[in-house]
């Protein structure tokens, strides 16, 4: 059997719940009248629903109906989130199926128990977004913190056995691609099942490059014990193949098949993947043996009028506008997009910068287990999520903490560790901005597979390249990635002054002409692709608005400022 999606996105009910009563009230219930709440569109942001929710940061409740066909009941139903900001409890007629935390990521519940067959049942979802140094990230500043059920919610219908899951490590080996595979089957059932799988690799339009019939490797008999996993490994080579690469960005599918030893189809599953080996050394990126300078841009999931929410389609010709337009070949954000975004790199040839968002974590808060368990998690999920896509090339297990210290580089160096034995095929950094004097000095530049370092420098230059400097001294021949520049501007605003066009295009300029004066350093990420609402800070912070930042080469209407072409010129230049 096919699996089966079925949608949940659409209208809700949405209501306040402003003094976090409403599960003492059950507001779960099957019985609770919610007439008297707002009509809404999931996935949305509720800083949109009206003009005064905007940055509202507490505790919202949404509820829906749906009526699950009777044939599905023989089947396992799972409730999967795309992405909730920050915490879910989420109930199915009545009952608690599970709660979540980590706004970035998707989770998911079996609910084949709670549902009622052929008749209607009741989804409800409290949702809290209130800032907390337990949290991660804490929402205390950055990012502007929206709230809501903001990415795809549905049902997914299948079988008791079923793949849950496929890595695929494909590189160029010599005139051969080589296909290291792994997959994993689950057995939902009480009773130890033997099943066979098969697997072909196609092209995205479905022509056959190789088989079970031709190759007996992508054909496997498994055991999987009751209520179990079990995995399966195989290695093969595939000549003909061609490379995944920022000018040829080709792509293969990987159809699985779980079948019965019979025949029986129980499961399929189809996993785009691309061919391509990425390493670093000597200061530079290599993909698929050939050195990359990195030209790179920050871009947060944001859009204008509708938060993390892509109403208008903008992703693609964002991604567009940041190859074609400017030149650039990467791109960095902070946390865990909608799988479109990496769908899209992967067929347009952008490298990306994945990294979760464990930032600003002070000393006393990493010693907090919870934020231990919290970071792996994510990590966890970044990983599984995104490990078969061509495109995501480093990960990154946090930014500007407090790092500084022996309790920083401990734990980053426990995290680093973690994703190395998750992933291997990728290169493992961390990003610090603890580079501005011997009492703000991070300690943790020499953890991972190359440093990365924020660097606001203002026009100041000189000062950078002692930064930079110092680094190398430290640890003489390591790889440096600047993985934040830049400067604010207003748009609109001209002259020799600080906020201005030219000036947020000299800093540009001038931080990018260092960079390529320095052969260890792999190359720079601006910071950043748009204006974005931001966190508030104190009053009189050196930031020209506290709440909305102005680093954005466009404004968060994607109006160009004069640095967008600028740094088109300086990226198709070098």
């Amino acid at each position: 059997m096919k699996r089966v999606v079925f949608p949940l996105a659409g209208k809700w009910r949405f209501g306040l719940d402003l003094m976090d009563t409403g599960e003492d009230e059950a507001w779960f219930k099957m019985d609770f009248i919610d007439d008297s709440w707002l009509q809404v569109d999931v996935p949305s942001n509720w800083d949109y629903y009206k003009a005064e929710l905007f940055g509202y940061a507490g505790v919202g409740w949404f509820r829906r109906s749906f009526i699950p066909c009777e044939e599905w009941s023989r089947k396992s139903l799972i409730l999967k989130f795309e992405g909730v900001n920050y915490s879910a409890k989420v109930w199915i007629n009545s009952v608690l199926v599970g709660s979540h935390e980590a706004g970035f990521m998707p989770f998911e519940f079996d609910i084949s128990d709670k549902v009622r067959f052929g008749e209607d049942n009741l989804i409800a979802v409290k949702v809290d977004n209130i800032p907390s140094e337990d949290k991660v990230p804490s929402s205390l500043a950055g990012w502007w913190n929206y709230g809501g059920i903001y990415r795809d919610v549905y049902i997914e219908v299948r079988n008791y056995l079923y793949i849950d899951d496929i890595f695929i490590d494909a590189r160029p080996i010599g005139d051969e691609s080589q296909l290291n595979l792994r997959l994993k089957v689950a057995n939902r059932t009480s009773e130890v099942r033997c099943v066979k799988i098969e697997a072909n690799i196609t092209t995205p339009h479905g022509e056959i490059i190789q088989d079970w019939s031709q190759d007996p490797r992508l054909s496997l008999d498994a055991e999987i014990p009751a209520d179990s996993c079990g995995t399966s490994e195989t290695e093969i080579r595939v000549k003909g193949m061609k490379t995944w690469s920022i000018e040829d960005p080709n792509i293969y599918v990987l159809n699985t098949f779980l079948k019965t030893p019979e025949g029986e189809l129980l499961d399929t599953v189809s996993t785009s993947f691309g061919i391509r080996s990425v390493t670093v050394k000597n200061g530079k990126l290599y993909l698929n043996g050939k050195p990359v300078r990195i030209k790179g841009v920050n871009r947060h999931e944001e859009y204008p009028a509708s938060g993390r929410v892509d109403q208008s389609d903008l992703l693609e010709s964002d991604l567009r506008m940041i190859k074609e337009d400017l030149g650039a070949n990467m791109v960095r954000i902070h946390y865990l997009c909608e799988s479109r975004f990496y769908d899209l790199t992967d067929k347009l040839g952008l490298l990306v910068f994945a990294e979760i968002p464990f930032w600003g974590i002070g000393k006393e808060v990493m010693m907090n287990p919870k934020i231990v368990e919290n970071a792996k998690q994510q990590l966890t999920g970044l990983v599984n999520r995104l490990k078969n896509h061509p495109s995501v090339v480093v990960w990154s297990v946090g930014n500007e903490c407090e790092s500084n210290n022996e309790i920083a580089r401990t734990l980053i160096s426990e995290l680093i560790q973690f994703v190395k034995e998750m992933d291997s095929t990728r290169p493992v950094t961390y990003v610090s901005n603890y580079i501005h004097g011997e009492d703000e000095w991070c300690n943790c530049l020499d953890l991972g597979d190359f440093t990365s370092v924020n660097g606001y420098f203002d026009v100041h230059t000189d000062r950078f390249n002692e930064v930079l400097e110092k680094i190398q001294e430290e640890n003489p021949g390591r790889p440096v990635l600047i993985t934040e520049f830049g400067a604010e501007a207003v748009r609109g605003i001209h002259g020799g002054i600080q906020g201005s066009e030219e000036h947020q295009a000299e800093v540009i300029e001038k931080t990018w002409n260092l960079i390529l004066s320095r052969d260890y350093v792999m190359g720079g990420i601006v910071w950043s692709f748009t204006d974005y609402w931001h966190q508030p800070r104190k009053l009189g912070t050196v930031y020209l608005n506290p709440v909305y930042f102005l680093h954005g080469i466009l404004d968060l209407d994607r109006r160009p400022k004069k640095s967008f072409t600028v740094l088109g010129t300086l990226f198709k230049g070098n």
